[in-house]
């Protein structure tokens, strides 16, 4: 559909829009330089400078579902592709971070296992326990700024980033939750009831 606005000023705000996602990534300054009306609208300049201010903890799924350190390698694929994740944290008994599970890591170690020189049996292969997969997070404290946390996340290509008080997790941080939060201000996943529980299986 057709601009019904005038050239120069259609790329006035293109510009500012790309100054804007500069900023984001870090390439310029933390704080964003007063935006007159005809760079980038009311809105923009008002979403702009919210986005400045919010928190992981603002936009974070909270009590993410979880797996239990004893789950087993079919049991953590499973509960993964039922629930639609392609991670979860795990947890030990008394709900302390031992680590991350991913689905692709999952994945891999099931063919690397059924590629070995002498294999497990079909029921040694679905039961070996998830300690061999479980990966080092990215977590970040909840407190942090958004701006910082998208940083983060990108320079480490990491799927998700796991939000912490201590030894506790509180929160998942993906960059679908930082999208939500800027299309739809106050609004923020929420964890199934039927994906809360451990996975002992």
């Amino acid at each position: 559909m057709a601009s019904s606005e005038d050239p120069p000023a259609v790329a006035r705000k293109s510009r500012g829009i790309r100054a804007f996602l500069r900023r984001l990534r870090g390439t310029g300054g933390m704080e964003l330089p007063p935006a007159p009306v005809d760079l980038v609208g009311d809105r923009m300049v008002d979403q702009a400078q919210a986005f400045q201010t919010l928190r992981v903890e603002d936009v974070m799924t909270p009590a993410p579902a979880h797996l239990d350190a004893g789950c087993s390698l079919a049991g953590a694929l499973a509960f993964l592709v039922r629930h639609g994740y392609q991670s979860a944290p795990v947890l030990d008994r008394d709900g302390r971070l031992v680590g991350l599970v991913t689905r692709a890591g999952l994945l891999r170690e099931l063919d690397q296992l059924a590629r070995a020189e002498d294999p497990p049996t079909l029921r040694a292969l679905m039961t070996a326990p998830i300690g061999a997969v479980v990966e080092r997070p990215l977590r970040l404290a909840a407190g942090t700024s958004l701006v910082d946390a998208c940083k983060l996340i990108t320079c480490k290509e990491a799927p998700s980033a796991l939000i912490v008080r201590g030894d506790q997790v509180v929160g998942i941080l993906s960059l679908q939750d930082v999208v939500r939060s800027v299309a739809y201000p106050g609004q923020r996943a929420r964890t199934p009831d039927d994906a809360r529980g451990h996975c002992f299986s």
